[in-house]
């Protein structure tokens, strides 16, 4: 997701109860997959943690990708978060902090305009940025092991998690470009597909105005 410089939805557990529910909800879905795999084993039910951790590495990939833009047409980032809950590491890229916390789930990019050349467009392509990188990622898997292939039951883990891999990519998309607002602790702010609609419909005239040359 790519936001202004407010993170406050992207708060930690506020205590021990939606600790609590988090793992057991966690805990509930791992007991009933290993449950089936007992009952029924097939390397086709792998396709669920495989699906499972698709997802965590393309928010990371997802995330990058808005930075990636902003750096492409010449914009900064403050930081690069993916993830929720507490830090676990960080580290930079072309000096710009970037920190993993701990349930990586979702995640969110800091922009900031450096210049106000065509600016409605540049932060459009950053906000598509995100769902397009996964789109592209999906095409690149499906050239790889073939359309059809792609589309065909399998027993063949390689191939398996190359599904997965693309489902979640695709639906990772598709949700990102849904246009709606997300609730906050500050107030709603924008998806990705909103942000797209809202940065088209702006003047240049809204980006003069909140724009700062120091970033």
């Amino acid at each position: 997701m790519r936001v202004p410089s407010d993170d406050s939805f992207q708060r930690d557990p506020e205590g021990r109860s939606e600790r609590l529910i988090y793992w057991v909800f966690m805990l509930l879905v791992l007991g009933l997959f290993v449950a089936a795999f007992v009952e029924n084993p097939s390397s086709r039910k792998l396709s669920v943690p495989f699906l499972l951790i698709s997802w965590m590495v393309l928010v990371a990939i997802h995330e990058f990708g808005h930075a990636l833009m902003a750096w492409i047409v010449g914009w900064g980032v403050h930081r690069i978060v993916v993830g929720f809950g507490k830090p676990v590491f960080q580290f930079q890229v072309r000096g710009t902090p970037v920190e993993f916390r701990a349930f990586p789930i979702s995640g969110f990019v800091e922009p900031y305009k450096k210049d106000l050349v065509a600016p409605r467009f540049k932060d459009a392509l950053i906000y598509a940025a995100g769902p397009g990188i996964e789109i592209v990622l999906a095409f690149v898997m499906a050239s790889i092991v073939g359309f059809t292939t792609m589309f065909t039951r399998t027993n063949d883990l390689g191939i398996l998690f190359m599904q997965s891999f693309s489902v979640a990519a695709v639906a990772g998309a598709i949700l990102n470009l849904i246009p709606m607002p997300i609730q906050t602790e500050n107030g709603w702010s924008a998806n990705d597909g909103l942000g797209i609609i809202q940065s088209l419909s702006r003047s240049d005239a809204d980006y003069r105005i909140s724009f700062d040359p120091r970033g």
